[in-house]
């Protein structure tokens, strides 16, 4: 009697794991298939996809409530798996009705389908209502997905078997990619009437920044616009070069900004307003110089780069113009804006191609139809990286810009690795900069940290011919043709001790403040085919977060918005007889050293957790 229990019971428990495996392998792949179809606009099918996910996520459940299941839930060394099991079906339970959600948010007007009307035709004020309409869904749909991160965020995968651990960790990425988009829709639908004029008409300033010759918030502004937004529908109107708006009397600035811009024409000249690594400030310095200069009212400012014309072209297609011979393209638009239209002596003629490229652009972002999925996949990859940029002097709609994490605004962390680069010399030879930035912590067994930051810059120009791009040489600003210099600004932790410099000579390096906290300014350069580098040290106290048997050391790589991201490297290394014993994904873990590599577009989180002797 008792073998055929026994029997049964292994019988059972085969059957569990099966269904197990089974039910939530078709929940994944119903959900991936209704998102698929949710987005293509195939509103019905996507619904019964995601009911056929519940009923596989209710199917683990059920095997789970068998004999078996409840027996290796009691076992020591089952039961961990078991209970991830368990969490990881109620939350593809709640995932599931989130998608019900999206279903009806969709079925009531929110965008779905190939394409969005375009921005220029009136089709503003059905995507508006629609998205009105659609709101009541959208927040259900952040509640559940909310009710679905907390059933996976208490798991601990660490102590799991692998294949339960990956099914732990892709779901927590999942949902909380999802819930991001939910609450980014409903943000949404809160923001767009206002800024897009259903109320009152609104205008806007539009700049484009060029890269070529770096800045704090990515690079100078070449051309402006005024976006027009009401009755449905955007506009752009007078595309010009920022060179057109010439000089205004000194603007008022916060102190820091005053001591630390200043000098650069940061209130005086719009071409110099985007030092600053904090797009809120410099939009605030643009729009006082354009009230100084006698401009009309503006409700905000928007920023974009060639990068984001680049993403932005993917969902657009190419575009032709009289501007220039060959169709712009997502893949050409950066070396086109940033590179060719500056091989050239003649400042007009660089001005004028730069201006008739951004109207033919915009011109073509507004009045397409673009596709949903890879517009939208544009613009936030575009604001996660700032290379789109928006500020409303309306309060309210700041911070819900801000909420959508597209304001451009800087925070510097607790512990940065943060560099800014603002270039130094008349040409746009910063093009050819390749940059490096190399950090390392020696840490000690109280959790504090020996830093030492290295800076450096490969100039790749080559040496002729004289152009804007590349200068025009000794003899009329000073420097040879190619030759690339930077004012590097390394941003240090508030409670930075001991801090110390290293830069070539000749070179200047000056200790200030910035964002209450200190900042070393180094300035350095080299001619074409040379290499440039400064150095800063300093020593930081209570570094780590304590933990029982160790400490937890943290640091956040804070990215300029750049042509080609700096690469960076990272080496943080245990104190004498101490032991790294875990790591963020993206470290390497040599036991006493933990290193990164990498050229991180957006802000990345890294942490290396270290064992100490008793």
């Amino acid at each position: 009697m008792g073998g055929t229990l026994v029997f049964l019971l292994l019988l059972d428990a085969a059957w569990v794991a099966t269904t197990v495996v089974r039910d939530l392998r078709g929940a994944r792949a119903q959900m991936q298939a209704g998102s698929a179809e949710l987005l293509a606009g195939e509103v019905d099918q996507a619904g019964t996809r995601f009911e056929l996910a519940r009923a596989s996520a209710g199917g683990v459940r059920g095997a789970l409530s068998h004999p078996a299941g409840k027996v290796l839930a009691a076992l020591p060394w089952t039961s961990d798996e078991v209970k991830a099991i368990d969490s990881l079906s109620r939350a593809t339970e709640f995932t599931a009705e989130a998608g019900a959600s999206f279903v009806a948010a969709a079925e009531a007007g929110a965008p779905t389908g190939p394409t969005l009307p375009a921005f220029g035709d009136k089709g503003l004020s059905e995507l508006v209502d629609g998205l009105s309409l659609a709101t009541p869904h959208l927040e259900s749909a952040v509640g559940l997905l909310a009710e679905a991160r907390r059933e996976v965020s208490g798991v601990q995968e660490r102590i799991l078997l692998p294949p339960v651990r990956d099914a732990v960790v892709s779901a927590q990425g999942t949902i909380a990619g999802s819930e991001e988009l939910a609450r980014s829709s409903v943000t949404l639908s809160r923001l767009l009437p206002h800024m897009l004029g259903t109320y009152d008409r609104r205008q806007y300033l539009v700049i484009m920044q060029i890269l070529a010759d770096p800045r704090g918030a990515g690079g100078y502004p070449g051309t402006f616009g005024i976006l027009r937004a009401g009755d449905g529908r955007l506009e752009m109107r007078d595309f010009s070069h920022t060179h057109d708006l010439g000089k205004v009397p000194p603007v008022r600035a916060p102190k820091e900004v005053e001591k630390r811009y200043e000098r650069f024409g940061a209130l005086t000249h719009f071409i110099a307003t985007t030092y600053s690594p904090d797009f809120p400030t410099n939009a605030r310095l643009l729009l006082k110089m354009w009230r100084e200069n006698g401009g009309e009212k503006m409700d905000g400012v928007f920023s974009v780069d060639s990068v984001a014309m680049s993403y932005l072209l993917r969902a657009s297609g190419p575009v032709e113009t009289r501007a220039w011979p060959v169709p712009v393209t997502a893949d050409n638009v950066s070396e086109i804006v940033d590179h060719d239209t500056f091989l050239t002596r003649s400042q007009s003629k660089s001005d004028n191609s730069q201006a008739q490229l951004g109207r033919a652009l915009w011109e073509a972002i507004l009045n397409r139809p673009l596709s949903p999925p890879i517009a939208g996949n544009a613009l936030a990859q575009a604001a996660r990286e700032r290379h789109l940029q928006i500020y409303s002097k309306n309060p309210e709609e700041e911070g819900l810009l801000d909420d959508l994490g597209v304001t451009g605004g800087v925070e510097p962390p607790t512990n940065p690795v943060m560099v800014a680069w603002d270039g130094g010399v008349s040409s746009r030879a910063g093009y050819f900069a390749e940059k490096v930035v190399s950090y390392r912590a020696v840490l000690d067994e109280d959790g504090s940290a020996d830093v030492t930051m290295d800076v450096s810059f490969t100039n790749h120009a080559p040496a002729r011919p004289r152009s804007i791009l590349l200068g025009n040489g000794r003899r009329l600003d000073g420097v040879p043709v190619g030759y690339f210099s930077a004012y590097v600004n390394v941003y240090l932790p508030e409670n930075a001790q001991n801090i110390e410099t290293q830069i070539p000579d000749p070179g200047l390096t000056l200790s200030e403040v910035e964002f209450e906290r200190p900042v070393v300014l180094q300035y350095f350069g080299a001619e074409a085919g040379e290499t440039a580098s400064g150095q800063v040290s300093y020593t930081i106290d209570d570094a780590s977060k304590l933990l029982e048997e160790g400490f937890e050391y943290q640091l956040d790589i804070q990215p300029q918005p750049s042509l080609r991201p700096d690469r960076v490297r990272i080496e943080v290394v245990a104190p004498e007889n101490g032991k790294i014993w875990d790591t963020a994904s993206q470290m390497q873990n040599k036991e006493t050293v933990a290193t990164y590599e990498g050229s991180p577009a957006e802000p990345l989180h890294l942490w290396v957790q270290v064992e100490t002797p008793a």
